[in-house]
């Protein structure tokens, strides 16, 4: 029994030991110190790929899938001279790329400071060909993005690409505002370009975040001037704009027949289409009718001539201006109130030229002596009625009145609010 036993034992100690079975399997750490590397699970199997390599078009193991799970492979493949050409070609691309980028930021913002320059000439009234001096101006000062000539646009054709790109950006806002106001208004009044061809301007009034505002739709070509037509041309923008009619509950305008027509008025037939809808006569314009009445009144006509005649007088000469604006400073310690004339915009140009009639008077009356006394009859007739106590008179009270006038006209006409 004993000898079976040592005999048993002797077998086990000469048997070889079995060895374990490796596992190869794809470890997620490999991914930190080979950023190329890319595992993929294809029919079951896990396969390894190099992203470097697929992208430059090589054709090796890690393109088609490697199936070798070893850290021992993927320092071969990091080594060959395929891998090593991709990765030179994925740096040179990569800064290619940057280089690109910047290069285009660049030129984004340049792009971007022009258009200011437009925008800024647009609020302003500058006319397109003084585009080209402002961007000069810009680069002798060392304005950003314009100390260079390279990537700047000089042409006049190029303001008009920017002011379409500036305008449709606005128009996308305004229409924004648009769809998120329930109702609207709309005033609208013809004009004429410079070529005197019939055209409808037209605004639009919304609330926005609890807050009126105005903006300005477009100007637009309309062949006459007839009721129908505007009322169809408005229905157009409207529609163009996606905006119903029975959105539109307030009409503004002038007081002609083909506005307030009761019966085929533009507001008559935009009632059609809204039943709620009210027009609005422009109360600037009623102000303007009220004020026309003092035609009647012949001191006022006379005293507008006379004005007129003032200004007609310095208008074109520099040494009669030259003397007032010495005496004025002389006189006072403010600088001389340009002259102003009465012009057609008639609830805002009277209290203009009333201003500056009463606070240029006194070195007027001195001025135009010394003309009277060199023999200038034109000075010695404007003297004449600008003495009178009856002119000063009238000056002081259209002072007084005409302020309060002008502040309820561009109150009532949105062009200002009271603070």
């Amino acid at each position: 029994m004993q000898s079976e036993i040592t005999e048993t034992a002797a077998d086990d100690a000469v048997a070889p030991a079995k060895k374990k079975q490796k596992c190869w399997a794809f470890r997620p750490e490999w991914k930190d110190k080979y950023p190329w590397l890319r595992c993929d699970i294809i029919d079951g199997s896990e396969k390894m790929f190099c992203s470097h390599c697929e992208k430059s078009g090589k054709k090796n193991g890690f393109t088609r899938g490697s199936t070798n799970m070893r850290s021992s492979s993927l320092i071969e493949h990091s080594q060959c001279n395929d891998h090593v050409i991709a990765v030179s070609l994925f740096s040179q691309q990569t800064a290619m790329k940057s280089h690109c980028e910047k290069a285009k930021d660049i030129l984004n913002k340049k792009l971007s400071s022009q258009l200011q320059v437009v925008f800024y000439m647009t609020k302003n009234d500058i006319a397109c060909h003084q585009y080209e001096g402002l961007t000069e101006l810009l680069g002798a000062v060392r304005a950003p993005y314009f100390v260079t000539r390279e990537g700047i646009y000089w042409h006049s054709d190029s303001v008009d690409d920017m002011e379409k790109a500036l305008e449709s950006v606005v128009m996308k806002q305004l229409d924004e505002k648009l769809k998120g106001s329930d109702f609207i208004g709309v005033i609208i009044d013809e004009t004429v370009n410079i070529t005197v061809d019939k055209k409808l301007i037209i605004y639009v009034k919304m609330e926005v975040k609890r807050r009126v505002e105005i903006h300005l739709l477009g100007n637009y070509d309309v062949h006459s001037g007839t009721a129908q037509c505007i009322f169809n041309k408005l229905v157009e923008v409207l529609r163009d704009r996606d905006l119903e009619l029975s959105r539109v509950i307030s009409l503004g305008s002038e007081g002609c027949s083909v506005m307030m027509g009761k019966r085929a008025g533009v507001g008559a037939l935009l009632r059609r289409e809204s039943a709620f809808s009210i027009q609005v006569h422009c109360v600037a314009h009623r102000v303007a009718l009220a004020q026309d009445a003092a035609k009647s009144v012949d001191q006022v006509g006379a005293y507008k001539r006379t004005v007129t005649s003032v200004y007609s007088f310095y208008k074109h000469w520099a040494s009669r201006t030259n003397r007032l604006r010495q005496l004025t400073a002389v006189l006072s310690d403010e600088n001389m109130t340009s002259l102003k004339q009465p012009c057609a915009v008639r609830w805002l140009s009277l209290h203009k030229a009333v201003k500056s009639m009463k606070s240029n008077w006194p070195a007027l009356v001195m001025e135009l002596k010394e003309d009277a006394v060199g023999g200038n009859a034109q000075a010695q007739g404007i003297l004449g009625q600008i003495q009178p106590y009856s002119f000063i008179a009238l000056t002081h009270t259209l002072a007084d009145v005409l302020p309060v006038m002008t502040k309820l006209n561009l109150i009532l006409s949105g062009l200002t609010w009271p603070k």
